[in-house]
């Protein structure tokens, strides 16, 4: 049945997300100081491989869900329904990597990335594939619609994506001009990365710093930011500190 494909499909998506939010705490589980770069540099890595893995997802989930309908081939049980199974329980076996400490752990992730970079790939190739029969029922289902409706549907693929990315532009820029206080917040180390500072707290998270601000470590601060530094993952921008 259609249903299970997609159920199927938009299942995998929470996977990477979460798995993003468990690698923002690689930095708050190392057992010795002299681990943080380590660490810090294993949760950069982690992220980034999260957020293609959710780009990859929901990029699979659509083509099926709009795909779906017509019932290609290519989405019976010996093809994708198979394919995308296995990439679920690959990704929770990565989920559940970047979610407990051990020595074996990272090895492991690394070993369960590359399996599901290729079965996504797989998973892409079966989801996007067509056939005579789907290519047929696609083309007459929109000869049968009328002429107002055809234009209709045309219309609305022209603007949704200008607005969608009209939306996205003005989200960007309202999150960029608000300010936000975080209180109490206590700085166990700074870093520095070329142009980049970065000041890390035991509490309240890392923040971005492109001016000069003083963090000295072990105090206690409030921290007042504006906006984010674009990265994996993005930071919040300091403006400015006060000792608590």
């Amino acid at each position: 049945m259609p249903i299970i494909r997609i159920l199927l499909a938009w299942a995998l998506v929470p996977i990477p997300v979460l798995g993003w939010i468990a690698a923002q705490s690689f930095t708050e589980r190392i057992a010795h100081n002299y681990d943080f770069t380590a660490a810090l540099f294993h949760t950069y890595a982690t992220s980034s491989f999260a957020v293609i893995f959710f780009l990859s997802a929901v990029t699979n989930a659509v083509i099926v869900s709009v795909r779906a309908r017509y019932r290609p081939r290519s989405h019976r049980l010996s093809h994708y329904v198979v394919g995308q199974s296995a990439l679920i329980l690959l990704a929770a076996g990565w989920l559940f990597t970047v979610s407990v400490d051990g020595e074996w752990t990272q090895f492991t992730e690394n070993i369960l990335g590359a399996l599901i970079a290729a079965v996504s790939i797989v998973v892409c190739v079966f989801a996007a594939r067509g056939d005579a029969d789907a290519t047929q029922a696609r083309i007459q289902r929109w000869e049968a619609r009328s002429p107002e409706a055809r234009l209709r549907i045309k219309r609305t693929r022209l603007l949704a994506p200008v607005i969608a990315v009209a939306l996205a532009i003005t989200a960007l820029v309202v999150v960029q001009n608000i300010e936000t206080v975080h209180r109490g917040c206590v700085v166990n180390g700074t870093a520095s990365f070329g142009s980049s500072d970065t000041i890390y707290t035991t509490n309240c998270g890392d923040f971005a710093v492109e001016s000069d601000i003083s963090a000295p470590m072990g105090a206690t601060l409030d921290i007042t930011t504006r906006g984010f530094r674009l990265g994996l993952p993005p930071q919040p921008l300091i403006v400015s500190v006060v000792e608590s």
